[in-house]
């Protein structure tokens, strides 16, 4: 399990300082998963570290970047969802996402302010995705209770995804 919260790229003026270390903390991650960039990462014992290319992994977290819409940084969640060895072929989705806005992709949205930002990424080696979905129950749900506003829940919804081992590892 690798997880992070890379810095909300928002908060900041317009040196864009926030926006540029949330792409540098992705990235960081990104060249983890890749030994030929990811080089000049050590550990706290001085060793060089990355992933080998068939080493199974899931990337969680909240990565405060939106995959498409208004709040899409270009080239930055793509590192990682666009990544070889990232499994990103199910978008997991929602009833209750799709009641957040008129976007014809709000069905994907884990956060209540309308994007993608948090993500649930298995390694394409060593498993199969079954399912996966973001918990936004729908307004007419008896569930709505657990998420409709911030007293009864976080501004951002649980993601889950279900997968089974493989022996491709």
């Amino acid at each position: 399990i690798l997880a992070m919260h890379p810095t909300p790229p928002n908060f900041d003026g317009s040196e864009d300082r926030n926006g540029k270390r949330n792409f540098d903390e992705i990235r960081l991650m990104a060249d983890y998963l890749s030994p030929n960039k990811g080089a000049y990462i050590y550990d706290d014992n001085g060793e060089k570290v990355s992933l080998s290319e068939n080493a199974r992994f899931v990337l969680v977290g909240d990565f405060n970047a939106a995959d498409i819409g208004d709040k899409h940084r270009e080239g930055v969640i793509e590192q990682l969802t666009e990544h070889p060895l990232v499994n990103n072929d199910i978008i997991p989705t929602s009833a209750g996402g799709a009641g957040a806005s008129g976007a014809e992709f709000s069905n994907r949205f884990t956060a209540y302010w309308g994007a993608r930002a948090d993500y649930v990424l298995p390694s394409r080696f060593g498993f199969d995705v079954n399912d996966a979905g973001v918990f936004w129950p729908a307004k007419t749900s008896d569930l709505y209770r657990l998420v409709k506003d911030r007293e009864a829940s976080s501004d951002h919804r649980l993601v889950w995804i279900s997968l089974s081992l493989t022996e491709d590892n």
